[in-house]
């Protein structure tokens, strides 16, 4: 019989530190650590995605196989890779490397500045992403709100900002 062994041991200084996660386990370690009663997340992103016509918004890590989280109890790393939470530790010299709060607050702030930068402003060019003009690369006029005004054949159309994709993506 295997003995299962506990994820967390003694109680230590409180330490962040930045986890290596398997491929598209980001969010479920979040989950593991965080009943655990650790506090953890995952950098991420919301994405619009359009499948026949329905909108659909995803959320996807920013930095894939990344998760911190701020360790309270000692890491048994043995448990947390034999349950195939944990891959890994961002290390040297075979040490965990122990990550300041300012690092860990602009590891959160990530996901805030990616969201940023994928807006569109005036003078960029984007590619629209569905209806009759879908994959037409077009100018941004204008951004009022949540609205972009582009310039398609002429004509000024008006669309939310999430229904066109920055030309550099696409």
């Amino acid at each position: 019989m295997e003995r299962r062994y506990e994820p967390l041991g003694e109680d230590i200084p409180p330490v962040w530190l930045a986890l290596l996660v398997p491929p598209r386990k980001d969010f479920a370690a979040v989950d593991f650590l965080k009943r655990k009663g650790l506090m953890a997340f995952a950098p991420s992103v919301t994405k619009v995605r359009y499948r026949r016509g329905v909108r659909n918004e995803l959320r996807l890590p920013a930095v894939p196989g990344l998760v911190v989280a701020k360790f309270t109890r000692a890491p048994q790393w043995e448990a947390l890779r034999s349950r195939r939470i944990v891959s890994g530790v961002l290390s040297q010299g075979g040490l965990p490397v122990a990550l300041r709060e300012d690092q860990v607050r602009r590891i959160d702030g990530l996901s805030a500045a990616l969201a940023e930068r994928m807006r569109c402003k005036p003078g960029d060019m984007v590619r629209l992403a569905h209806g009759p003009l879908a994959g037409y690369l077009v100018e941004v006029t204008a951004v009022r709100g949540s609205k972009a005004i582009c310039t398609a054949l002429g004509i000024n159309v008006v669309l939310p900002v999430d229904e066109v994709e920055d030309a550099k993506d696409a």
